[in-house]
């Protein structure tokens, strides 16, 4: 029987070795539904043991024919192998400002969230609050494309900082509504992808440039409030780290093994973040065999446990190319540390 399960999540990021990991298992809906079928067949009830909780100020509309609105009004195609989707409209035509309107937060949907996050049943989890696509994210979703916004860091730098203001602004008036919850949350969230599978999509420079002082007004609002934070990005951004730690970044998710030496990151990094993630949804959990699952995780949980600072998940959401078997195996290893 697990403790506390929140306090051991505050302990882990406080770099205290626990004797239990905290794990995360997050699935998209194919997965899901398949799982929930697979307890069902075992005369299981589906409890996954969770040690985190997340509520956000992100949603959508079902346009009912095989694409979804996000709360910006982009649209997005979906994917039926995953719960994001391609892009499928174009916002902001052309780099003029005036041609889009943002959106406000939504005080009603921010509060109602985080008053979900102390329901009885998410009690004694660690609790997050999410902003995805915070900032290049949203930026390229708006111009309809990666490719276009990275255009526009180079040939339109005065808009693309514009641009990246206003979503910073938005993301700092919803910080404002979900911070006077802060008593009800742990942590705060930012999704935004910059690595590829070896370096980073734009570069050290304009990374530096465009995307750390926006991050920088966020987490200090987040820091100010007694809060952690934590970030997501795809890929490989070693090289961002010192800069990340040096304005406040606590939690670094997804962690990808192919992306990191593992044992490296750790010696360098592992006394300033807590990683969370490092289980591979890209070659382990849809390629692996289920022994292989239990031994790599175990593994892994040996490396990045030490000392504490480790949250152990899957890189990403369990798309429905992870056999069942290799999910199991995965909740066989972490579960059995009760």
């Amino acid at each position: 029987m697990v403790g506390n399960k929140r306090q051991i999540v505050i302990d882990a990021v406080n770099h205290k070795e626990t004797a239990i990991i905290p794990y995360e298992l997050s699935l998209t809906r194919a997965a899901a539904e398949r799982l929930k079928k697979e307890f069902k067949a075992r005369h299981q009830p589906f409890k996954l043991g969770h040690f985190i909780v997340s509520t956000g100020d992100g949603h959508d509309v079902d346009l009912k024919d095989g694409r979804r609105q996000d709360h910006f009004g982009v649209i997005w195609r979906m994917d039926k192998k995953g719960d994001i989707g391609v892009v499928d409209n174009c916002l902001i035509k052309a780099p003029d400002l005036d041609a889009y309107q943002f959106p406000v937060p939504n005080r009603v949907r921010i509060e109602l969230g985080c008053k979900w996050l102390t329901r009885w049943q998410t009690r004694g989890l660690f609790r997050v609050f999410s902003i995805g696509f915070s900032l290049f994210e949203r930026a390229w979703t708006l111009r309809g494309g990666i490719q276009n916004f990275l255009a526009d860091l180079v040939r339109y730098p005065a808009f693309s900082h514009g641009l990246l203001d206003r979503i910073c602004e938005y993301n700092l008036g919803v910080l404002d509504v979900a911070l006077k919850h802060a008593r009800k949350l742990d942590a705060v969230y930012f999704g935004d992808d910059w690595g590829m599978q070896h370096g980073t999509l734009m570069g050290l420079r304009h990374w530096r440039t465009f995307i750390k002082p926006r991050l920088a007004r966020m987490y200090k609002r987040v820091k100010d409030a007694g809060l952690f934070v934590m970030q997501h990005s795809c890929g490989d951004i070693n090289e961002l780290f010192p800069d990340l730690i040096e304005i406040g970044l606590d939690i670094y998710n997804t962690f990808q093994p192919e992306a990191y030496d593992l044992e490296r990151v750790k010696r360098d990094y592992g006394d300033k973040l807590t990683f969370y993630g490092g289980i591979s949804t890209q070659t382990l959990l849809p390629f692996g065999t289920p022994e292989r699952v239990r031994a790599e995780v175990r593994r892994i949980m040996q490396v990045m446990g030490k000392g504490g600072g480790y949250i152990v998940a899957p890189t990403h959401a369990i798309t429905e190319d992870v056999p069942t078997e290799n999910i199991l195996a995965f909740l066989d290893v972490v579960k059995q540390q009760s």
